[in-house]
């Protein structure tokens, strides 16, 4: 039986690192294992010391109800789960809780049940937490973080965010979409070919902004004209390839094209990408109130406002239902009402 013991230093002092870290030696192969106190203060060091101790003296039964795990296990642990998903999954989930791990390093959180009611309130109102879409997401992955955590480190008892209820994003809201010809404008004014492809996957084939930045030339099948993609939560699907993609796509390709799409030097980062779509923008003269993510807005809300059946949009946009597509993309024009009218 493991029996581990507890003991506290300062271990890297001599490089101006003054934080206290707790050790936790083990009886079986007398590794040490080392966890930040994020705290420069003896008495709070020792005061961790205490409880640890002081948990090793308590039954099993009530021990669970006290377990705890430092901040940084917790972080590796759940990212190596993470990683057992698909690629776009693994990277996804963890670009959003990064924002949360980033937020309670800077509140000194060191350990799980540090994690309060208190300590989300904050969370909630700072800058960490994001646009109201973007909070109720990771707001989910929180969620699923401590629970994973509570069945994954035997935490009783551990349920911070049980008073908490987000209020669900109003999705009838009108979004703004590009019309084609804007669309058009926009990908003219691309910065380069490939660039130009890229913008293309979103605009006419509805892809997310991840998606086609990790699309392959083995994903298409130029003589069917269809390519294949593992989407959002590892949902396989075969889309078409429409002419307007395929002009664009025939415009960068050769025989010799193997691997990504948009390898290197084709810009990887977010910012840098995001900075050249504003350029696109502005050179197609108009508002830059948008994010790529506006292109899959604009292809859905296009194909409902030329009226394709509602089933065929669900499906292209691969939705689970067509209320989705519906409550999420359905945007009309003041000239689509006034058309509407006089169909009667």
């Amino acid at each position: 039986m493991d029996k581990t013991r507890y003991s506290i230093r300062q271990i890297h002092i001599s490089r101006g690192n003054k934080n206290w870290y707790g050790c936790a030696h083990s009886s079986v192969d007398g590794k040490i294992k080392f966890v930040s106190l994020m705290t420069t203060e003896k008495s709070v060091a020792q005061e961790w010391l205490r409880n640890k101790q002081a948990e090793e003296m308590l039954p099993e039964a009530i021990r669970k109800s006290y377990k705890d795990v430092d901040i940084i296990s917790a972080e590796n642990d759940f990212s190596a789960y993470l990683s057992t998903k698909n690629k776009l999954t693994y990277e996804t989930y963890l670009s959003k809780i990064r924002q949360i791990w980033l937020f309670l390093k800077e509140e000194n959180v060191g350990t799980l049940r540090q994690i309060t009611p208190t300590v989300l309130t904050k969370f909630l109102a700072s800058r960490y937490a994001g646009s109201t879409r973007t909070v109720q997401e990771r707001w989910k992955l929180l969620r699923r973080w401590c629970i994973w955590s509570c069945e994954r480190y035997e935490m009783e008892s551990f349920h911070p965010y049980a008073k908490f209820k987000i209020i669900r994003h109003d999705q009838y809201v009108e979004r703004g979409f590009w019309t084609m010809e804007e669309v058009g404008r926009i990908l003219e004014n691309a910065v380069s070919p490939h660039h130009k492809l890229f913008l293309g996957f979103m605009a006419y084939a509805g892809l997310r902004f991840s998606e086609s930045l990790n699309m392959k030339w083995d994903d298409l099948d130029l003589k069917s004209k269809t390519f294949s993609l593992i989407g959002k939560m590892g949902k396989f699907a075969t889309l078409p390839i429409s002419d307007k993609l395929m002009e664009l796509i025939s415009s960068v390709y050769n025989d010799t094209c193997t691997g990504n799409i948009f390898s290197t030097p084709f810009p990887q980062r977010d910012d840098t990408l995001l900075a050249w779509f504003k350029i696109s923008i502005v050179r197609a003269k108009l508002m830059t109130d948008g994010g790529h993510h506006k292109l899959r807005h604009s292809f859905c809300s296009n194909l409902l406002r030329a009226g394709v059946n509602i089933r065929v949009v669900q499906k292209l946009m691969r939705h689970s239902t067509a209320s989705i597509t519906l409550s999420i993309y359905s945007h009309v024009l003041d000239s689509d009402i006034s058309t509407a009218v006089n169909i009667l």
